[in-house]
């Protein structure tokens, strides 16, 4: 009671009262305060999402400024400029990809039965999402590498890649908001393979 009448006297004994917000590093680097999953869940799906966004961006502009075959020209001086990175990009393409189809599979699942919202299943739900995009990445960046190899591994792996892109976007169908964003990065992704 005294505090609250006289805040100025006993400003030491309401700093020590106040909650503290949850800084996530401190002053030498560690870290006090664990994000939980679904919170990286949530803020992983929005970064696939702007990483997907900025690579349709990029191969938009490309395609823009310098015609349809600039994206694949840009594709083939990268792969064999680097070859070592060729399939460290695939999988870091790869993997915003399949979390951000992942994550919208699960959130139209969980917008058509409202069931998985709880605490626990959605942690759940969001490791499993980690695995399952970690798992699917790697595979499918894997797949593409294998038919690369391949001869005549390109075009048969860029058809490949338009059937399975083209099938995997078909629920994103159900709402138009991801219609287009889908269609662009398919397209985009289909270049790539």
């Amino acid at each position: 009671e005294t505090i609250l009448r006289d805040p100025h006297h006993h400003h030491p004994q309401l700093l020590e009262k106040r909650p503290v917000s949850p800084d996530v590093f401190d002053v030498d680097g560690k870290t006090h305060y664990q994000f939980p999953a679904v919170a990286l869940s949530s803020i992983t799906n929005r970064v696939t999402g702007c990483v997907l966004s900025g690579a349709v961006g990029f191969g938009g502009a490309l395609s823009a400024l310098g015609g349809p075959e600039a994206l694949p020209a840009f594709v083939e001086a990268f792969k064999s400029t680097a070859p070592i990175l060729v399939f460290p990009t695939k999988l870091a393409l790869s993997f915003p990809f399949v979390f951000h189809t992942l994550g919208g599979f699960r959130h139209i699942y969980w917008d058509k039965t409202t069931a998985g919202i709880d605490n626990e299943s959605a942690k759940t739900s969001s490791l499993a999402l980690f695995a399952a995009s970690g798992l699917g990445a790697a595979a499918l960046a894997s797949a593409a590498e294998r038919r690369a190899e391949d001869e005549g591994g390109a075009e048969e792996g860029a058809g490949m890649a338009v059937v399975v892109a083209a099938s995997m976007s078909m629920p994103f169908r159900i709402t138009s908001s991801y219609n287009k964003r889908w269609a662009w990065i398919m397209s985009v992704l289909s270049g790539l393979w």
